[in-house]
């Protein structure tokens, strides 16, 4: 799925939400590859940002969450 903004979603679906695994590259440069959930992330997942830096652990509600290492 391509959007607009040029963010770019490669994964799977149900009910015309993000839900199982995949992975958003974001037009900032950013990306995320693990779970998604209605649409959020949700389970675990790696989230690389731009400069760097990355996060790599638990996600609930689209934030990570719990156990992870940055």
């Amino acid at each position: 799925m391509y959007y607009a903004n040029g963010d770019k979603y490669d994964g799977e679906w149900k009910n015309d939400n993000k839900d199982g695994k995949g992975t958003m590259y974001y037009s900032t440069g950013d990306a995320y590859e693990g779970d998604w959930k209605d649409d959020v992330k949700e389970g675990e997942g790696v989230y690389n940002y731009i400069n760097g830096d990355r996060y790599s652990g638990h996600w609930e509600n689209d934030c990570c969450n719990g156990k992870g290492k940055v």
